[in-house]
């Protein structure tokens, strides 16, 4: 849930990383569809072919292990439950959830050949009786898990949606507790790669040696994950998305895609159109701005999709509504919105000019700071992790205390300033360690720990599906991004450079028509102050997909799942539960305003 793009920035990804001190029809669940995932096979430039790729539901498995699987795909073939493992980290609870291990294949144009594994994971309906079916979510990303971001959120699905279905998340090919993306042994290695391309080049030196520090970390990639990174777009996860709606008895599908997940929402849509019972894209993202339509492309990514402005427009607001508040509900409050921008200001300032070393040790810089509060914008309210808005501005008061009274006496902020992070990465993120599992289908098979979440696994995703300009634009676009929008602005546009001289484009990527018709109507929210996905992008979305109704959400943050309105959640849940739509131009309000209102 954020804009990490790259180092720093966060983009698309539903994940409660702030700034710390330490750094979201009947009621049947409808016909069933025998057609295995491999059946709607589709090129860059159209959608599904018509001659299958792959095996129906009903084929029979391969006659030989995949290679370098550890167990041959078939279509249909149930996923065995049990109890989650804990969680390493305690702030995951897993009590109540099951998990689960599914087999794919890793080219879905060979089912036959080698396989990959996926963490599964699923909140069982709280009421049997009433139970409408499954209910798959994706938290977002790319790069987002839904073996540590689902059960963290759970608390958000509204209650007649825990009650009546089977809630059910995975992590992606390529990510987290999955067969996972890993470009170096370590995140102390990945951290000492990524250093040099923190934040944003400053002078021309910097910006000679940009590129080229992001080409070398694409080979570094490149030569540890082989075919994989050839085979982790969103079309290939949208795939993976029908064979486990198979797997799960075969019922038509039930989604709920949240910021990036909106994208593989309207991939699946276009693939598959004919599988879906009910889908509601939250925090939408203009497919046609990410893909760009599969041309050639003259702008970054994040002006495409408006994150360099939202996220400029949220921390204006930031400083404003922070300005209008009482210290007591925004500790970086000035007395008003123009004294409290220009203290922001001149703390950036002092920061640029010399980093501050707090008490605890840590050494802040203004790339770092900015990067960390662009990212703190998503989650106004302190929870699912989350410090909120008012939380961020308790640090910046810490670290501006630290820099005009560098006493010993100083306060010690709980820990330090949060070291950069990518786009896709989730709270506890850049810093895990232990790679996901490659084993078969089996009982209980998600995470009995936390996966080493590097950016890389956002870095594969992004640069396969999404174009970027080439090397000689980023000077150009880079000023224009810091003039126009900010540093934290220009620290997302660098961050995407990590895509010029990537070393592998998606062998099958699903980059448009986006017109298919599902025969249903799609529930898009979108908030009208969203920092990551502004909500052109709900806009765009709208437009593009043949039938959708359009829930608007006053308010600040990204996506509705994670800034939270009771208006809208009654909406979502009449929808999935038995398709009443909201009426035509409807506007919820959040449930609580930043700093209190």
């Amino acid at each position: 849930m954020s804009r990490r793009l790259a180092v720093g920035a966060c983009l698309l990804t539903v994940a409660a990383l702030v700034l710390t001190a330490t750094t979201a029809c009947s009621a049947s669940s409808g016909g069933s569809s025998t057609s295995g995932p491999a059946s709607s096979g589709s090129s860059s430039s159209g959608r599904a072919s018509s001659t299958p790729a792959g095996p129906s539901a009903g084929s029979a498995p391969s006659s030989s292990p995949g290679a370098g699987g550890a167990a041959t795909y078939t279509a249909g073939a149930p996923l065995d439950w049990a109890a989650c493992p804990a969680n390493p980290n305690p702030a995951v609870k897993m009590t109540g959830f099951e998990c689960a291990t599914a087999t794919v294949p890793l080219d879905w144009s060979d089912p036959g050949g080698r396989t990959i594994s996926l963490a599964v994971v699923k909140h069982p309906a709280a009421d049997a009786g009433q139970r409408i079916g499954s209910l798959m979510f994706n938290p977002g990303g790319p790069g987002g898990t839904g073996s540590t971001d689902f059960p963290n959120w759970i608390d958000g699905f509204p209650q007649d949606l825990r009650d009546r279905f089977d809630i059910i998340s995975w992590d992606p090919r390529g990510i987290g507790n999955s067969t996972a993306v890993q470009c170096y042994d370590t995140p102390d290695e990945l951290g000492e790669a990524i250093e040099p391309v923190s934040g944003y080049p400053t002078d021309p030196a910097a910006e000679q040696a940009w590129l080229p520090t992001w080409a070398a970390i694409g080979q570094a990639c490149a030569q540890r994950n082989g075919d994989l990174l050839a085979h982790v777009s969103t079309a290939d996860t949208a795939r993976d998305l029908e064979a486990l709606r198979l797997a799960l008895g075969g019922d038509k599908l039930n989604y709920l895609g949240v910021s990036y997940g909106t994208f593989l929402g309207a991939t699946y849509l276009n693939l598959f159109p004919e599988n879906i019972r009910a889908m509601v894209l939250d925090g939408n993202l203009d497919p046609k701005a990410w893909t760009n339509g599969g041309q050639p492309a003259t702008h970054s990514i994040s002006h495409r999709i408006g994150s360099d402005r939202g996220v400029a427009d949220n921390l204006d607001a930031f400083m404003s509504l922070c300005g209008q508040a009482t210290t007591s509900a925004c500790a970086f409050s000035a007395g008003s919105a123009e004294a409290t921008k220009a203290k922001y200001q001149q703390l950036l300032q002092t920061l640029a000019a010399q980093p501050t070393t707090l008490p605890s040790g840590r050494v802040v810089t203004a790339g770092e700071l900015t990067d960390s509060l662009g990212n703190a914008m998503d989650i106004v309210q302190a929870q699912f992790g989350a410090q909120g808005w008012s939380g961020s501005a308790a640090v910046l008061q810490e670290v501006w205390e630290a820099v005009n009274n560098p006493a010993p006496s100083s306060p010690v902020p709980s820990s330090p300033v949060p070291s950069t992070t990518a786009p896709g990465t989730t709270a506890s993120s850049a810093t895990e360690s232990a790679t996901g599992p490659a084993g078969s289908a089996g009982a209980g098979a998600a995470p009995a720990a936390e996966s080493y979440k590097g950016p890389e696994q956002t870095w594969a995703v992004m640069c396969g599906d999404a174009a970027v300009p080439p090397a000689s634009a980023w000077p150009a676009i880079g000023e224009e991004a810091l003039r126009d929008y900010g540093p934290t602005a220009a620290g997302l546009i660098w961050g995407e450079a990590v895509c010029v001289d990537w070393p592998t484009r998606s062998a099958q990527p699903y980059l448009g028509p986006w017109n298919a018709d599902p025969g249903i109507t799609v529930l898009l929210i979108g908030n009208t102050h969203d920092p990551s996905t502004p909500f052109s992008n709900t806009q765009g979305m709208s437009t593009v997909l043949p039938r959708t109704s359009v829930l608007t959400v006053e308010g600040y943050g990204h996506t509705m799942l994670l800034n939270p309105s009771s208006c809208g959640g009654q909406y979502e849940s009449a929808y999935f539960i038995d398709g009443t739509l909201p009426p035509a131009g409807t506007v919820c309000q959040q449930d609580v305003p930043p700093f209190g209102g």
